[in-house]
């Protein structure tokens, strides 16, 4: 996937762009000897190092789990809005386990 937002209030904002590929994988897992469905969801791609990032999965409505958080990536004195004018570069690579209820379990 692909994409981009701006600030339609300020005139010539720059776009926050971010790209990757999010993938699903359906598999069966024991859980407390019973065998259920798990999800397991990653995201691999690249973000801006500016604003934060977030990416959130759910399952079967269930609440939302955090696939990842990331602050705004210090390099140096020059971080800032002035990062946005660039193509994204800050890697991204995270995977979450998520059974049928919603419950996360580790990768």
């Amino acid at each position: 996937m692909i994409g981009a937002a701006s600030d339609p209030l300020v005139p010539f904002a720059p776009d926050v762009d971010y790209e990757g590929r999010i993938s699903i994988f359906i598999f069966s897992g024991q859980d407390r000897g019973t065998t259920v469905q798990k999800a397991l969801i990653g995201f691999d791609g690249v973000v801006e190092p500016f604003p934060a990032f977030e990416m959130y999965v759910s399952v079967n409505r269930t609440a939302p789990v955090p696939l990842f958080q990331l602050g705004i990536e210090e390099r140096g004195l020059l971080t800032g809005v002035w990062d946005l004018y660039d193509w994204p570069d800050r890697r991204v690579n995270r995977t979450a386990i998520i059974d049928c209820l919603g419950n996360p379990t580790t990768p």
